[in-house]
């Protein structure tokens, strides 16, 4: 097909998509990490685990990972879950989103696991193997994320470094922090009018002097109508 022809149906058909209201998906990157232009290097045996504990404010689709290659059987297996109560609880009863598990990849390979939209929350991020694996490693987070997130090596909090991996959201990059969770506090509700009657105030005793021999002596109210 002649070039002048293909620019031409290009042209025919996004026109036909905006007109239809057709639009591209749009999606961005935040990373967990301060970028640096030489990395250091997390090594993972099997059996060990690194995980990062975030909150997303928005809703998101995606996890991006920057790769390090420490051996020619690498693997390296990425998991999301709802996070539940704290990281142990979160291992054993927290529901998966999503894991895949990454093979034959290069030194600083960016590893992309995409998935259905999740909806704003906490979550746990965990990367595992089962032979040996590496993760780029910046010596601190993100400006964002220095507050907001905590990361993990073998379930102990890790505060060497801050692993380069991101979460991928939906729409347009807004001037926002996505990585916090907005605290909302419940006004008291006032407490209700009762209808108790107030109670009666209490008579007090009157002293009264004997005028003959000086003695004191007390005597109640009058009673009498």
């Amino acid at each position: 097909m002649k070039p002048k022809i293909m620019a031409f149906l290009l042209m025919l058909f996004l026109l036909t998509s905006c007109s239809s209201g057709v639009t591209a998906n749009r999606f961005f990157t935040l990373g967990f990490y301060e970028e640096e232009v030489i990395p250091s290097t997390t090594y993972l045996e099997y059996g060990e685990v690194a995980a990062v504990e975030f909150y997303a404010a928005y809703d998101f689709s995606g996890i991006e990972i920057l790769a390090a290659k420490v051996s020619d059987d690498d693997t390296l297996t990425v998991a999301v879950y709802e996070f539940d109560t704290d990281y142990e609880t979160t291992l054993k009863n927290g529901k998966k989103i999503k894991s895949a598990t990454f093979r034959n990849y290069s030194n600083r390979d960016t590893l992309l696991m995409s998935f259905k939209t999740a909806t704003k929350g906490r979550y746990l991020l965990t990367f595992s193997t089962k032979s040996n694996a590496g993760i780029c490693l910046a010596a601190y987070p993100s400006e964002l994320a220095k507050d907001e997130v905590c990361f993990y090596l073998n379930g102990v909090e890790f505060t060497d470094g801050a692993f380069y991996a991101g979460v991928v959201f939906n729409g347009d990059r807004l001037d926002k922090n996505y990585f916090k969770e907005e605290i909302v506090v419940t006004p008291e509700t006032p407490a209700e009018p009762t209808d108790t009657e107030p109670e009666a105030p209490v008579e007090s005793e009157t002293p009264v002097t004997d005028p003959e021999n000086g003695e004191v002596t007390t005597e109640l109210p009058d009673e009498t109508e």
